[in-house]
């Protein structure tokens, strides 16, 4: 019975070794967590909207259209200026009208 019991102590040892191991690693995990969203949350979601935002000018893909003179008939310029802001952009869906 010797044999026995030194091998379920040894079950047993190594059973409350690995608890012990997976308790420490969520302890670390949980506090790496809480470091992430509550200690640097709001620099993290600054630097994120600032990656997000980036002004480009897009040139048009067709030059002018000109007559067998070279006087142009048509010309590219441009007329529109579009800003989108992420956190303004509403997600909701919308109301259908009664029109």
């Amino acid at each position: 019975m010797g044999k026995r019991t030194q091998k379920k102590a040894n079950i047993n040892l190594r059973f409350n070794i690995l608890t012990v191991l997976i308790y420490i690693i969520g302890i670390i995990f949980i506090a790496q967590l809480f470091s992430l969203q509550i200690v640097h949350g709001a620099e993290y979601r600054e630097e994120s909207n600032t990656r997000l935002t980036r002004e480009t000018t897009l040139e048009a893909a067709r030059g002018s259209i000109l007559d067998k003179t070279g006087t142009p008939l048509v010309t590219s310029k441009m007329e529109f200026s579009l800003e989108m802001y992420k956190s303004k952009v509403d997600t909701r869906k919308p109301k259908p009208s009664n029109t």
